[in-house]
Parts: C-alpha cells; sequence; structure tokens
C-alpha cells in the first residue's frame, strides 16, 4: 500500500556549511558562505566573496573567513579545503554553465572524505547578457 520507498545511507559525521552562487547586478557572481546546521536561514554571521576565484583565492577566502563563522579551532584543515574545494567547483560551474542564476547547496556537509551535497536548489533562466555579465571572468 506504501507505494515504495526510498532508502539512503546516513549522512557521515562532519561541518554543516551552505554555499550559495547569486547573481549581483553590480559585482556579477558572488558566492556566499554560511555556517552551521541553520546555514542560509540562520541569524549568524556569513562570508561573501566575487566569483570566478582561482584555487589560491577560494582557500584563502575560507581562511580569512572561517575565524569570524566559526568558533576558534572548530574548523578543522580538512574542512577548510573542502569548503574551499567545493567554492572552486562552484565557480566554474557558473562560469561555464551562465544560465545557472542561482545556485543553493544547503546543507553541505564537509567530511574528512571531501563535501557532500544533502540538498541543492538550482534556478536556471536565461544568460545575461552585457556589461555586468563580464565583470569578471576568468582568461
Amino acid at each position: 500500500d506504501m507505494g515504495g520507498a526510498l532508502i539512503q545511507p546516513m549522512a557521515a559525521n562532519g561541518v554543516p556549511v551552505a554555499l550559495t552562487v547569486t547573481s549581483d547586478r553590480r559585482f556579477g557572481r558572488v558566492a556566499t558562505w554560511y555556517p552551521g546546521p541553520e546555514g542560509r536561514f540562520g541569524a549568524g554571521q556569513r562570508a561573501a566573496h566575487v566569483l570566478p576565484v582561482t584555487d589560491n583565492e577560494a582557500l584563502d577566502f575560507v581562511r580569512s573567513a572561517g575565524p569570524s563563522l566559526f568558533p576558534a579551532d572548530t574548523l578543522p584543515t580538512w574542512a577548510e579545503h573542502g569548503v574551499a574545494t567545493t567554492l572552486l567547483r562552484l565557480s566554474q560551474l557558473v562560469e561555464e554553465v551562465p544560465e545557472l542564476v542561482e545556485i543553493a547547496v544547503d546543507p553541505l556537509l564537509i567530511t574528512m572524505g571531501g563535501a557532500l551535497a544533502l540538498d541543492v536548489h538550482v534556478r536556471v533562466a536565461p544568460a545575461p547578457t552585457g556589461p555586468v555579465a563580464d565583470l569578471r571572468r576568468m582568461s
């Protein structure tokens, strides 16, 4: 009578965060990083970075923003790398697919084995054109 069921394994322990990419008229694509299980719906701190980013920029951003988003010494180095790698991949994705105008990965669980997107929302629209679309592009 149930009509089927979806069974999936429990997610491993890790550091919950949220990453979003939105389009801003003045800055172009902007990634925002939110800490904790409340993610983008919480009232806590957040950090933003204009896209695209290189691997070094992504890691520098995560390392500089981490202390303001997380209590002292609660963001391990492996978690910093997981957030930076995911940020870099999202940056590359929206660079290559301009029709992706908004992405929200919330929650994103960072584990020692990598990042696990538990829920992703995507908004697709015609690719922006004009000066705003060309604000920042990788050569």
